[in-house]
């Protein structure tokens, strides 16, 4: 296998990762209709790379699909176990999934 055909296999393995060890989360985007996708969702941070470095964050951090995310805004909410959140941060991660550092809105 060359190189370049195992980065393309890695990354596309990484980006089903959320699909597979996800949760549901019910993804509102701003003026739009609601819809559930599939996310890993860390209630009480994650180590997160940001430009070449690992960040530790505290805030709730959750992993999707790009794909999955259409129209989003800061205005646009999820619904994860019960709790609303909105996104401070999104982080695309260059091989299909964004991050997102939430907060719960006031």
């Amino acid at each position: 296998m060359s190189a370049k055909s195992f980065v393309k296999q890695f990354s596309d393995n990484v980006a089903r990762l959320p699909k597979r060890f996800g949760q549901k989360v019910v993804y509102t985007p701003s003026g739009g209709t609601a819809k559930t996708i599939t996310g890993a969702f860390r209630e009480k941070g994650d180590t997160i790379p940001i430009g070449g470095e690992r960040i530790t964050v505290t805030d709730p951090v959750l992993k999707v699909l790009s794909a999955d995310l259409s129209g989003s805004s800061q205005e646009s909410t999820f619904l994860i176990d019960g709790t609303t959140y909105k996104a401070s941060e999104y982080i695309d991660d260059s091989r299909g999934l964004t991050i997102l550092i939430l907060r719960i809105p006031a």
